[in-house]
């Protein structure tokens, strides 16, 4: 097939088979990363809406792409996954193509005042926005009802008048766009002291930001 002067390389024809989940092999040298909410997210995913995109192989029943999707179906308790065999790719272009289809996804934005009408929509219609993939964050950022505050309940809060020391706080972030989301909603006004835990060294911080808590009277804490 060609288009504009380029050849483009025709898969064979392939069908997507249901194999049992433990004869897909994981890639032992897979240099990507996956969080445990990243596979829980999936696994969500999958569970709503069911497995749409098979995990990809090579001849030798491989992953190409598709580790985290495994990981997911796996939590799930799936006995069988989908798989689409790329037996025409030659050994060079599988290691590409493994790199390739995770790093060129990360070229990718958000139009936000078009996300923001998909998700009003969806709210509209009373569905679990978490089912997206998004952050209790990026609901607030985005103009959602929930609660971004719900999953520090459980941590402790400093007396306001406390002025034993002073408190520098390191927050890691996974990106850019959730540390301008969390600087947004403390502002100014947040006075309460903020716990943060320690990273569990699974979350590729891009940011550490710091601040100094202050006191209900606008005074850095001394």
């Amino acid at each position: 097939m060609s288009t504009k002067g380029h050849t483009v390389q025709k898969p064979e024809a392939a069908t997507v088979e249901w194999w049992p989940a433990e004869r897909v092999i994981p890639y032992a040298r897979n240099p990507r990363t996956a969080t445990d909410t990243a596979v829980g997210k999936v696994a969500a995913s999958i569970k709503e809406f069911g497995f749409r995109v098979p995990i990809i192989v090579d001849s030798e029943g491989v992953i190409i792409a598709g580790h985290t999707r495994l990981a997911a179906a796996k939590r799930l308790g799936l006995e069988r996954v989908p798989v689409l065999v790329a037996a025409d790719l030659s050994p060079a272009q599988v290691k590409a193509y493994r790199i390739a289809d995770n790093r060129t996804a990360q070229e990718t934005g958000w139009e936000r005042a078009l996300l923001e009408l998909e998700l009003e929509d969806l709210r509209g219609l009373d569905f679990d926005l978490s089912l997206t993939g998004l952050d209790p964050l990026e609901f607030a950022e985005h103009g959602a009802e929930t609660d971004p505050y719900a999953e520090w309940e459980a941590m402790p809060e400093f007396e306001q008048g406390d002025k034993g020391s002073v408190f520098n706080v390191t927050v890691h972030f996974k990106s850019d766009e959730d540390a301008e989301a969390f600087f947004r909603l403390i502002g100014s006004e947040k006075r309460s002291w903020l716990w943060w835990p320690e990273s569990d060294g699974h979350v590729g911080s891009s940011l550490h930001h710091q601040y100094v808590a202050v006191d209900g009277d606008g005074d850095e804490a001394a």
